[in-house]
């Protein structure tokens, strides 16, 4: 129990780090800033959360990938709101749909490589 705390709470943190250090933004939280007119990383986004909604997970991050190669700061930004999104879910409900609290930490490394980050 109490490794699975540390492993939530490391992966909340690099979360709110790269969202501070990164982004100089104070939440992981990707907000839509105009609803008329939506970018790309907004379409992303609703995808992403409609994805989340019903818990296809490994749907959601191939879907997430697809969109690498724009490597821009809003794509980073929904990347890791989407770690962010799935650290929320109990293990259960992640097992229950064939992911891992590993794949989160997975997930948040290859970003981190994708995006030149260090820490």
């Amino acid at each position: 129990m109490y490794e699975q705390d540390w492993i939530l709470r490391q992966i909340y943190l690099t979360v709110q780090m790269i969202a501070k250090l990164v982004l100089n933004k104070e939440t992981a939280r990707y907000e839509i800033i105009n609803e008329i007119k939506n970018t790309d990383s907004d379409i992303l986004y609703i995808r992403l959360s409609k994805l989340i909604d019903i818990h296809a997970f490994n749907e959601a991050e191939n879907l997430l990938y697809e969109y690498m190669d724009q490597r821009s700061e809003e794509l980073l930004h929904v990347s890791i709101d989407f770690y962010n999104k799935l650290n929320e879910f109990d293990d259960k409900t992640l097992e229950k749909n064939d992911y891992s609290r590993q794949e989160i930490i997975d997930g948040l490394e290859k970003i981190k490589k994708i995006f030149g980050i260090a820490f």
